[in-house]
Formats: structure tokens, C-alpha cells, sequence
């Protein structure tokens, strides 16, 4: 258990999976430098393909290495050519190669996955993505746009525990609310009947009830498995942008249609009208969190949202417990 609070914590950062950037960002053979968390990053391929995600610093006199270049399967510091492998040991110092087991750059574990680049902020995962798997394996899939938003993360992951808002703020009556959990998530089993006051793309398209299983893994990632009115997940991973703000990061999955099919275009069209009902419904959360000081004093029927807070005390912090 961390002794930092983690939760809604603007200065302290979760042990956890991040999205650092798109499997297209990082080409065969390049190093390309990312900011976020606070911290400056190298993200790099090697030319065998492999992935590997450090801190920025080179360990010797500071300079950035994602402003280098690869070499064979390590990346080469710009100032004095210093090579460091995936895992961040030093492999060659040229200047003194009997030095080099002196320095070792702060290197993360890679996983890449439906499209992006994600890495383990901490040193040993609670959890392996292929956690989702089971949920999203054999589906077709798409990224959604990435987005930023000006608040702590802990405010929206938990939204979806939250029933009480879902009536006042998107016209929906929840007739069933199973939560559930376990060491690594926080699980709600979810039907909502809309009212006269659900975003009005619903009602236009006659749509009377939603159901969905809303999942939280660690303190930034989440899954969504809509079943009704139509078949699609989501997963999304928040990363704090070090500023008091959040990048999130999504992909999403649909049911696997034949090529004919496909090229018909009428999946993108049925794509493209579901994500206009996933937009309209985050949209009104947007009018309130994009203006929210959130310093909440829970009432009894928050109980959903304090058992998220406790989920994030028992969670590590970076780098006090690393």
C-alpha cells in the first residue's frame, strides 16, 4: 500500500500501464522524444523491431537521448555516443568502455497493443494487458482521436460508478446496478432505461435502454462492453500531462465483419452512427467537468465512488515506492 494519496493527487503518479504514443509514431530504426507525466521520455525501435520506452536523461551528464539515434538494437546518446539497450544498461561508452557498467538509464517494460505503444510506470505490473483480452480478442478495431482535458483523470474514470449522476446529468434511470470487485478491478453491471431527458440523438433513433459493463483496471485504464443498443467496447488509458491535466488515449472495438461486407461500407457507417451515441453521451459530462473544482466531500450514496478511492490506496506510487 502506498503511503502517498494517490487519489486525485495532482503531484503524485499511480504505478500503472501509460500509452506513450501510436505504434506509427515510432518508425524501424528511430528514437523519438515524448513528454508526458511530467517527465521527458525516448521512445525507440530498434532495427529488429523491438520497442523500448526510457527517461530522456542520459545518466552521465544529462543530455536528452531521444535527440540521438539507433544503432543495432540500443539507442545512442547525442552528447558523448554512449549506447543503452532496451532494458537500459549501457552497452558501449566510447570514451571509457571499461566504465560502462557504471551508468544504466531508467527503462520501462513495453507491451505494444491494439495500435499503441504502452509502458509500466513501476517495476513490477499488478496486472498484464492481456487482462483485456478475453473481452476485445478477435474484434475489429480503431483508435479513437486523442483528447485532452484540463482536470485530474480521478474525476472521469469513476463516472461510470457514480449513479446518481447518470439521471441528473444524461436522463437515465438506472433498473439494475451489480457492482462488483477484486484485487486488480472495480466492476459495475449497468442497464439504464432513458428518460425524456436523454440526449435527444437517442431518442431520435428510438432507443430506450443501454446496458454495459464498465471495468477499471489499476487507477488509469478502463473498459467499456456496450451490449444494448448495439455491440462495441472501448478501451481507455489516462495519463496525467504533468500539468494538473489529463491525455486520454482510446481504442475502440467492434464485432468482426466478412471482407464483402466491408467493403460495402456500410460497417464504417454503423462505426461512425455508434460513435455518435458514445459522443453524445460523454459530451454532457464534458459541460460539467470542464468546469469542475473537484474537492469532494462523499455523502453515503457516493459509496461506489469511495470504494474507487480505496482502490487507489492500495495502489504503489512513482517514485517513492520504485
Amino acid at each position: 500500500m502506498s503511503e502517498v494519496s494517490l487519489f486525485n493527487n495532482k503531484n503524485a503518479l499511480a504505478q500503472g500501464w501509460y500509452v506513450i504514443a501510436r505504434s506509427t509514431e515510432v518508425k524501424k530504426g528511430r528514437v523519438i522524444p515524448k513528454s508526458l507525466l511530467g517527465m521527458n521520455f525516448a521512445v525507440f525501435r530498434t532495427v529488429s523491431g523491438k520497442v523500448g520506452v526510457m527517461l530522456g536523461k542520459c545518466p552521465h551528464m544529462g543530455a536528452n537521448v531521444a535527440y540521438g539515434r539507433v544503432e543495432g538494437e540500443s539507442v545512442v546518446c547525442p552528447f558523448h555516443g554512449m549506447q543503452y539497450a532496451r532494458d537500459g544498461k549501457c552497452t558501449l561508452l566510447p570514451s571509457q568502455p571499461d566504465a560502462k557498467d557504471r551508468f544504466s538509464a531508467t527503462a520501462f517494460e513495453v507491451d505494444e497493443r491494439w495500435g499503441q505503444i504502452w509502458f509500466h510506470l513501476g517495476k513490477v505490473p499488478r496486472y498484464r494487458l492481456d487482462v483485456f483480452h478475453p473481452q476485445v480478442n478477435g474484434m475489429d478495431q480503431m483508435l479513437f482521436s486523442r483528447s485532452h482535458y484540463p482536470l485530474h483523470h480521478h474525476v472521469m474514470i469513476p463516472n461510470a460508478l457514480d449513479f446518481v449522476h447518470f439521471d441528473v446529468v444524461h436522463g437515465m434511470e438506472s433498473s439494475r446496478f451489480d457492482f462488483s470487485q477484486n484485487e486488480l478491478s472495480l466492476r459495475a453491471d449497468i442497464k439504464f432505461e432513458l428518460t425524456e431527458r436523454a440526449p435527444k440523438i437517442m431518442k431520435t433513433f428510438g432507443i430506450k435502454s443501454l446496458e454495459l459493463i464498465f471495468e477499471t483496471f489499476g487507477a488509469n485504464n478502463y473498459l467499456v462492453q456496450i451490449f444494448q443498443p448495439y455491440r462495441m467496447s472501448f478501451l481507455t488509458n489516462y495519463s496525467p500531462d504533468g500539468k494538473g491535466g489529463t491525455i486520454s488515449s482510446s481504442a475502440a472495438f467492434f464485432p468482426k465483419k466478412n471482407k464483402i461486407f466491408k467493403l460495402s461500407g456500410v460497417p464504417l457507417m454503423q462505426r461512425a452512427f455508434q460513435m455518435l451515441f458514445v459522443n453524445a453521451f460523454f459530451a454532457d459530462d464534458t459541460k460539467v467537468t470542464s468546469h469542475i473544482d473537484f474537492q469532494p466531500k462523499f455523502l453515503p450514496k457516493d459509496k461506489y465512488y469511495i470504494e474507487f478511492v480505496k482502490h487507489c490506496s492500495r495502489l504503489k506510487s512513482w517514485p517513492e515506492d520504485y
